[in-house]
């Protein structure tokens, strides 16, 4: 998650959404003016005049600025004026391709087996799965979203470039991170599911469905899967200046 004091958003970090990825990109826009370090997949947490980068990688639950922390927590923490003041935004993913893409990340030796042997494993885990990628509390408090606006994995760079331009920001580029879970092999997500799996996931993820019309196979056409796809440079036309890693706008 991030705090930017000088641009004012708070950014949620969902799972499964690119989410590593979008803050590698916006961290340095919650660090200080002139800021040089190294920004990673992995980081230990961060509170400057500037703002906070949550902690990410292994060991990030060991701090109190993190990756996938609540809503209600990140609230809980920063002053009121903040919270009512500030942007708020997170990225969400169609729930039935998220569980396939949770599923990927929690069984990464599966990214060398056959599609029969992947689908087959996952059918088994889905049913008794105590995980499976929900993070409603990311972003949510109580029984309603406490995002300003959310952006959406199927397309994310449109909406990311969008609201850097609603912020005045300059376009970034996106690295990738855990792009490679699924493998080579790639299936579609569809394929994956029986009837009654289909309706399990509806169960777990109902809230968010019928918030925000999530349908199953509902993936918009012509839009780039990022799970497996390079992920480009965002566009903005209101910002012609590019911010790359390291350097602090």
């Amino acid at each position: 998650m991030l705090v930017s004091h000088r641009h004012k958003f708070i950014y949620f970090k969902t799972r499964k959404t690119g989410g590593t990825s979008v803050e590698v990109a916006l961290e340095p826009f919650a660090r200080p003016v002139g800021w040089t370090g190294t920004i990673s997949e992995e980081t230990a947490a961060a509170e400057t005049e500037a703002g906070i980068v949550g902690a990410r990688g292994p060991g990030a639950g060991d701090f109190a600025w993190r990756n996938h922390m609540s809503a209600e927590d990140v609230k809980r923490r920063l002053p009121a004026a903040v919270w009512a003041g500030y942007r708020k935004f997170a990225v969400i993913r169609n729930p039935w391709d998220k569980v396939v893409s949770f599923f990927h990340f929690a069984h990464p030796r599966l990214k060398r087996a056959d599609p029969e042997t992947v689908i087959a494993t996952f059918r088994a885990w889905l049913p008794s799965a105590d995980k499976i990628g929900e993070d409603r509390d990311c972003y949510w408090i109580g029984s309603a979203p406490v995002a300003d606006r959310v952006l959406r994995y199927e397309t994310l760079e449109r909406d990311l470039g969008e609201i850097l331009a609603d912020l005045a920001l300059p376009p970034v580029d996106l690295p990738r991170y855990k792009a490679k879970a699924r493998g080579p092999r790639r299936v579609p997500y569809p394929d994956y599911y029986t009837p009654a799996l289909v309706d399990h996931v509806g169960t777990r993820f109902d809230r968010e469905i019928e918030h925000y019309g999530w349908s199953f196979g509902g993936t918009p056409a012509g839009v780039r899967d990022l799970d497996g796809g390079a992920l480009a440079a965002v566009a903005s036309k209101s910002a012609p200046q590019r911010v790359t890693k390291g350097e602090t706008p």
